[in-house]
Parts: structure tokens; sequence; C-alpha cells
């Protein structure tokens, strides 16, 4: 830990120090695939890439640059993941459909490694995101009085943290393509216990978000755009 602190102390001071060039800002758009993650599982129970599948996300942003190697932005970003259909099969008893989405307002800080028209960046990022989770299941028996159908919504403002690597390309003098690889951490998702009746009788109860932290990883691409 001493270490990194080190290291981003001595990279803070060496762009600071770097000759700077008129201030330059810029919005952007990009999107592409979020991959749900087990990373901060707790062993007794199941990870967010156990009960969710790869999904898509998008995002706009604007920020701007302190020099050539240090920028500094802020998106809004929302992120869809399915249900992954063999966690969530109950055979003949029905049909579960489940999804994941995340909306979130983040601030970046970039570093570049090169003055180039190809620059490979590296940077972190957080920020606060509302959780939408849904399960719904829909029982066999509709209509009738054994229908046991019953739909679950958790929502929530969590923070999260993360970071990401890629690279920008010149395209014009105005716009830049950009390809990145990014992980996020959205930990600690409060447990909601949800009871099951039957004939207004408490039979059993459900809890939500089994899988405690709500982590991803996105491959995105995008263009910005020079103001």
């Amino acid at each position: 830990m001493k270490a990194t602190l080190l290291l981003l102390f001595f990279l803070m001071i060496a762009t600071l120090s770097y000759p700077r060039m008129r201030q330059q800002y810029y919005w952007g758009i990009k999107g592409g695939v979020a991959l749900p993650s087990n990373i901060g599982r707790n062993s007794d129970n199941p990870g967010f890439a156990d009960v969710a599948a790869a999904g898509i996300n998008g995002a706009l942003k604007a920020g701007w640059f302190y020099n050539q190697r240090l920028s500094l932005s802020v998106e809004g970003s929302y992120i869809y993941f399915p249900n992954k259909s063999s966690f969530w099969d109950v055979g003949t008893r029905g049909n579960i459909e489940a999804n994941y989405q995340v909306s979130g307002i983040l601030i970046s800080g970039c570093y570049y490694m090169s003055d180039e028209d190809w620059r490979p960046y590296a940077g972190m990022n957080f920020g606060i995101n509302y959780i939408r989770n849904m399960v719904s299941f829909k029982s066999r028996y509709v209509g009738t009085d054994n229908d046991a159908s019953v739909k679950y919504l958790y929502s929530d403002w969590r923070p999260g943290f993360g970071a990401a690597v890629g690279t920008s390309v010149k395209i014009t003098s105005k716009t830049e393509f950009c390809i990145e690889a990014s992980g996020t951490i959205i930990p600690f998702l409060k447990e909601k216990t949800v009871p099951i009746k039957e004939d207004g009788v408490i039979v059993d109860y459900v809890t939500e978000n089994p899988h405690g932290n709500q982590n991803h990883f996105l491959i995105t691409i995008g263009i910005n755009f020079m103001l």
C-alpha cells in the first residue's frame, strides 16, 4: 500500500511539472459489454457471476485535460445484466425472470503514457450507483388458488470505485477513438428478507441479493469530441 501511494505521489509530481498545453475540454460517448464478477464473493453464498449473465453498458461523459498527460472527467452510465438462466431454473414449477440494473455518476482521473496520436492510459474512478434488481416468479398455476407468483424489487444507492486501462487513438484534430477495459467494485449490498405467504400466512422467507456484491468488468469502445 505504501509503495502504491509513493508511486502515485511521484506520478502526480511528474505530471504537474510537465509543460502545460492550453486546457482542452471534451465530451464523449461509449458503450460495450458488461461482465458480472465473483470477486469479493462470500464462499457461503453465490457470487454475482453465478446469478447474472453478460450484459450491455453505455455512458455519456465530459472532461478536460490539465495537460497532455492528465485528464479528469465525469460520466453518467447505465448497465443492464440479464439473469443467468441455469441458476434461476425452477423446472416445471414455473418461470423466473431477473435482471440487474446499475445507473451511476462517476468521476475518473486518467494518466496518459504518451504524447503521440496513440496514447495508452490508466486511471481510477469512484462515484455513486443506483442499484435496481428485480426477480419475478411466474407460477405454472397462474389464475388458480395455487398461484404462488411473486415479484421482488430491490433498489438502493451504493458507492463504488474501480480502475481502468485503455488507449486513445487520434482520428482528427477534434476527435479520438478509445477502447477501454475497467473493473468496478460495488460492495456490501444490504440484504432484504421478503416473506412468502400462502393463504395470508408466512410460510418461508427469501433473502434478496445473496451475492452481497455487485462487482463487474466493462469492455467499451467510444469516441471523444474536443471542444
